[in-house]
């Protein structure tokens, strides 16, 4: 049938599937229905358009397809958009912009953090800006950190940042107990004189509770040996510093140092000896405000023969009154032992100053069976320190005329050349004055005797040649000086002045019974 021919038939408005359509088959003309066509497939040559006025449906669930004969070839409705229903694959790139996905095809940092568009991010730097101000945190408020561990953002507390505060801060407090090691920079530490070392800054001077723990002053011994007798009582061998020993005797004498240490103090062993001991006795008033603190007492020490050396640390029981070696009258505060060698080594000994030590403290080193070789000490020191300190400062050094003076508020001792003043006085009788001596320091009680190491002296007046003393004693004894009743040969004349004069150089007065 030519196509003039359908083209003058009427429109149907409507088909069904009973009706039946031309169909040039082999060019023989033939007729289908639609139910015929809906079966197979619907071929569209090259150049045809297939138009359809409102909706085409394939159905059925057997493939069915609209075949074009082009990769070319286009579905499109131009006068509107188009829908999609279900799933739909495209094997090629789909050029243009795409309302909704569920993901960036490359993820996209921002401030920092990735965002790919599967969820939400929080950028941390703008929100925190804009957040409002607290004043004051509290335990339970929150902190964002980046954890460089993990590569994470994570939050700490305010109570997490207090305790590693603490923590840190802690260990700091506590290396400044030990200032030996801390220094701190007044300028640009350039150089090592723009540093300053805490330890040694003027303001705080006297920490070292022990007197004389260098051994510098020696007033009556100098540097010469002292026998210690066995089983005798305590004896002083240097200012402030007595020792004891049994079994033997021993001998104890101040021996040159090394370095920046002028002296050491050094026992030699002797055959039989089974203990000796050396100790300092720190008076209550300056001692007191160690109750209820921690402390370190530092020494230097060495042994050529004992690897142990004992330390005990007592407080008195009654202010000032530490008894006797027989009959001590003191409260252990703590005890241990000291592995030393032949090598002089510096030790730290933390001890807790119990809260009713302020009557007085006593520090005792002491080692066994010293039968031979040398036990060795140095630079002594008992100082207040941070709770949990295990090292104490580096020594304290005084200028020898201060460590003089506080030993001589102990042991007054006097001397002079031959023929130097040392009293005046009257004469009351041929053979006897009395003599008002004024001490340059107040001592720490009333002195009670007087001794000397040689008995040469001279009373001199002015009636009269001098004459020789034969005998000094305390007639009335006080903190600031003394009334000495001096004897000698007749031929001095009642109710002359006199003078008390030392007799040859390097004679010496002192009085004892300040010392604890």
């Amino acid at each position: 049938m030519a196509d003039s021919t359908i083209s003058q038939l009427p429109v149907a408005l409507s088909v069904t599937a009973s009706d039946y359509f031309p169909v040039d088959q082999g060019g023989v003309t033939k007729r289908a229905t639609l139910a015929l066509l809906g079966n197979g497939a619907v071929f569209i040559t090259t150049g045809k358009f297939l138009y359809v006025t409102n909706t085409l449906t394939l159905s059925g669930t057997d493939g069915t397809t609209i075949t074009f004969p082009t990769t070319s070839a286009t579905i499109a409705r131009t006068d509107a958009a188009q829908t999609f229903t279900g799933v739909q694959t495209f094997s090629s790139t789909i050029v243009g912009n795409i309302d909704t996905a569920t993901a960036l095809q490359t993820a996209r940092t921002i401030d920092g953090v990735s965002f790919d568009g599967t969820a939400n991010i929080l950028v941390i730097a703008p929100a925190t800006h804009a957040a409002p101000n607290k004043a004051t945190p509290v335990a339970a408020d929150e902190f964002p950190v980046w954890d460089s561990v993990t590569g994470l953002l994570n939050n700490v507390t305010w109570a997490n940042l207090q305790a590693t505060e603490k923590t840190y801060f802690d260990t700091i407090y506590a290396a400044l107990a030990g200032l030996a090691t801390q220094t701190f920079s007044v300028a640009a530490a350039t150089s090592a004189a723009h540093a300053v070392r805490l330890d040694q800054m003027p303001q705080y001077p006297f920490r070292n509770r022990l007197i004389n723990g260098d051994f510098s002053v020696s007033q009556i011994n100098g540097s010469s040996a002292v026998t210690v007798t066995a089983a005798a009582a305590l004896l002083y061998v240097i200012d402030q510093w007595y020792a004891y020993c049994t079994g033997a005797n021993v001998s104890g004498q101040r021996v040159a140092g090394s370095g920046q240490d002028q002296y050491r103090y050094q026992f030699t062993g002797a055959a039989s000896v089974t203990a000796i001991g050396f100790a300092q006795r720190i008076e209550q008033s300056a001692s007191y405000d160690m109750n209820g603190q921690s402390t370190i007492i530092s020494v230097d020490m060495s042994n050529s023969l004992l690897t142990s050396v004992t330390y005990t640390v007592n407080y008195a029981n009654t202010a000032d009154t530490f008894g006797t070696l027989a009959s001590p009258t003191v409260t252990q505060i703590a005890t241990g032992a000291i592995t030393v060698s032949s090598t002089l080594t510096r030790f730290y000994i933390p001890v807790s100053i119990p809260a009713a030590a302020t009557t007085g403290i006593e520090i005792v080193f002491s080692v066994g069976a010293q039968t031979s070789g040398t036990w060795v000490i140095g630079n002594v020191q008992h100082e207040v320190v941070a709770s949990g300190a295990t090292v104490g400062t580096s020594y304290e050094r005084l200028p020898f005329e201060t460590q003089l003076r506080r030993c001589r508020r102990y042991l007054p001792v006097f001397t002079g050349t031959n023929g130097q003043f040392v009293a005046n006085g009257m004469c009351y009788s041929a053979t006897a004055a009395f003599c008002g001596h004024q001490f340059d320091i107040r001592t720490r009680i009333a002195v009670t005797g007087v001794s000397y190491n040689t008995a040469v002296f001279a009373l001199t007046q002015s009636s009269s040649a001098s004459v020789a003393t034969t005998g000094i004693a305390i007639a009335s004894g006080g903190t600031t000086g003394v009334t000495l009743l001096v004897t000698g040969a007749s031929g001095l004349t009642a109710g002359d002045a006199t003078a008390l004069l030392f007799g040859t150089t390097g004679t010496l007065l002192y009085y004892t019974g300040a010392q604890l």
